[in-house]
């Protein structure tokens, strides 16, 4: 019996006929020692011509192979195959595709298969060739039939169109995601920055616009300061009077990141008024300043004065009293020598403290600075003029220290106040933002 791996199959050039049963092309060599082609299967009618099949055997260890040849492949089995396989070309010529793994594997059966079909005629016995006996149409008949038995191949899908898509689900992930990393930034600023950079909206500064009180309360101190004593030095407004020398202040929050609290004491800062925390105007959570510990701890080694604010969004006394508590839990272990102050501002965006009035607001002062004095500290109010004049009932606030936040060349505000804060966009040695510049017509409390 012949060895199933010895058995060869050869087509020659020659005329048989077309048939509608498959294709056979050349594929590379099916493994290190198989020098020859193999046979793989791949369309229908694209066999033209097939003269004769000749069988052959040998030993298994110098024949291993089975080849087909072809004399003519159509262009559209070229195409299929992805093959050098030419309509033009007289001889078959590799494929550099992978030969299929399925008949890899059905090799050594399709060896058999002619090892059997020769038994079968008594080829072997007769010692007649088959080309002689046999119509070599039926021989390849039968071996397309056997092919056909191979499970079909399915057609790679287009792996880059999938990428494109992928590519572009990512792209469009991305842009949201920049989107709202924008949007979450722009809000925090608008939390965390100066009333005008707190303030939602392009309106100009309320500091920067002048108010005219429309009655002066009698029983509130009135503005001392003589407008001649203010003047410029060193990049700083000064004020200097027969009895009064005021102190050169910055306000910071995490607004202003990271600081060189020696470089602004150098550059004659002396003194800081520090953002505790603030309260959210939409939800109401009280939230601490990131970088309150690192600002108060660097202003107090740089040898500054030191007092503190927190921005307000209590919509009653109890939350007023809340947020004095946070601010006193924070700063007990450190020695302040400014006051704490209450700085409630309006947010010219939708807020959870829209519509109230100035009564409520005046009674959320007043809780505050109780709560704060109580515990042994200097408590104040912030405000601009506008608030001043409309809002805050000054005169059951008087016991305080007032923060008035007016842009201008010399103040006009018409009430007395202890604090001034005349702009918004000045610039300290230290600090690599745009600050809040102040002058202190107090003496530090130590």
């Amino acid at each position: 019996m012949i060895s199933p791996t010895a058995a060869m199959v050869t087509v020659v050039s020659g005329s048989v006929g077309t048939t509608d049963s498959g294709a056979f092309c050349c594929a590379s060599a099916v493994s290190p020692d198989c020098s020859c082609c193999a046979l793989r299967l791949l369309q229908p009618r694209t066999i033209r011509t097939i003269d004769k099949i000749r069988i052959t055997s040998s030993t298994p260890r110098t024949m291993r192979c089975c080849t087909l040849r072809r004399r003519r492949c159509s262009s559209r089995l070229s195409r299929l195959a992805s093959s050098n396989c030419s309509s033009r070309s007289n001889s078959c010529s590799s494929i550099k595709t992978p030969f299929p793994a399925q008949i890899k594997k059905r090799l050594p059966d399709f060896a058999n298969f002619f090892t059997h079909y020769t038994i079968s005629h008594n080829f072997a016995q007769r010692g007649i060739s088959p080309a002689e006996k046999v119509k070599p149409w039926r021989i390849a008949s039968n071996v397309l039939q056997w092919l056909q038995s191979f499970p079909k191949e399915r057609p790679m899908k287009n792996s880059r169109s999938r990428i494109g898509r992928t590519r572009l689900i990512l792209i469009l992930l991305c842009i949201v995601l920049a989107a709202a990393m924008l949007w979450c930034a722009v809000s925090l600023i608008s939390k965390v920055g100066t009333y005008s950079s707190r303030t939602v909206g392009d309106d100009k500064p309320a500091e920067e616009v002048p108010v005219e009180p429309a009655d002066l309360e009698p029983t509130v101190a009135e503005n001392s300061y003589d407008p001649a004593g203010f003047y410029e030095e060193g990049g700083f407004k000064r004020y200097k009077s027969a009895d009064t020398i005021a102190s050169v202040g910055v306000d910071v929050s995490s607004h202003q990141q990271d600081i060189d609290w020696e470089l602004v004491a150098a550059n004659g800062v002396e003194f800081a008024m520090i953002r505790v925390g603030y309260r959210g105007y939409t939800e109401g959570e009280i939230q601490p300043d990131d970088y309150f510990t690192q600002n108060i701890e660097g202003a107090l080694a740089a040898g500054l004065d030191v007092g503190v604010y927190f921005f307000s969004q209590a919509l009653d006394e109890k939350e007023a009293i809340d947020e004095a508590n946070f601010v006193l839990e924070k700063i007990k272990d450190y020695p302040l020598s400014y006051p704490v102050i209450f700085d409630w501002e309006d947010i010219q965006a939708d807020a959870r403290t829209d519509g109230m009035d100035s009564v409520q607001l005046t009674k959320n002062a007043i809780a505050f600075c109780g709560a704060v004095e109580k515990a042994g500290y200097r408590a104040g109010v912030y405000f601009n003029q506008r608030f001043g004049y409309e809002e805050f009932d000054l005169e059951s606030l008087q016991d305080y220290v007032f923060w008035l936040a007016e842009y201008n060349e010399t103040p006009s505000f018409s009430y007395h106040f202890q604090l001034w804060q005349y702009c918004n966009d000045g610039r300290v040695d230290g600090i690599q933002t745009d600050v809040d510049l102040n002058l202190a017509f107090l003496r530090a409390k130590h």
